[in-house]
């Protein structure tokens, strides 16, 4: 089997050389998280896509951890309207960005937001969104400006289990 599959070559970049990534790789982006399986089908999702430096440099303050964002390119906030299921949904579009965005060459980071609804709640505000939307998770974009090394998955192979613990 092929492990050459975005899957396997997806790593968290953190940092960026600065090159803007065009609005039709950021719509394809876009319709990846919108191509994800969704529980129920009931594709409740809302992405807002950030590319005004002023408004990264500001997200990036939020939290300590989001500092990547004052140079990155671009961010998407994968959102949903609450259902039952919402946080699972909003997990696999956000999936789908990481792997299309990795498959492309371009880097990306996935900057969680909820369960911590003060946050949420503020990106919610600086998105002006509406109540019933609730922001999930943030994916910060841009071209990696170095090479990240590759996580190796063999120390981890005992998490593997087969038909039963």
């Amino acid at each position: 089997m092929d492990k050459t599959s975005a899957a396997f070559i997806r790593r968290s970049v953190r940092s960026y050389n600065g090159q803007n990534i065009p609005e039709e790789d950021l719509a394809v982006l876009c319709e990846a998280a919108l191509s994800a399986p969704s529980a129920r089908n009931t594709r409740p999702w809302e992405l807002f896509v950030i590319r005004d430096k002023e408004a990264l440099h500001t997200l990036s303050s939020f939290r300590p951890p989001w500092s990547c964002l004052a140079k990155a390119s671009a961010a998407i906030v994968v959102a949903a309207k609450y259902d039952d299921y919402f946080e699972q949904n909003c997990g696999a579009a956000t999936e789908n960005i990481l792997l299309t965005a990795a498959q492309n060459g371009i880097g990306s980071v996935w900057l969680g937001l909820w369960p911590h609804k003060a946050i949420s709640a503020q990106i919610r505000t600086f998105l002006n969104a509406p109540e019933d939307v609730l922001p999930c998770c943030l994916i910060a974009l841009g071209y990696p400006d170095k090479e990240n090394a590759f996580h190796s998955i063999e120390t981890e192979k005992e998490k593997i289990h087969w038909e039963k613990w």
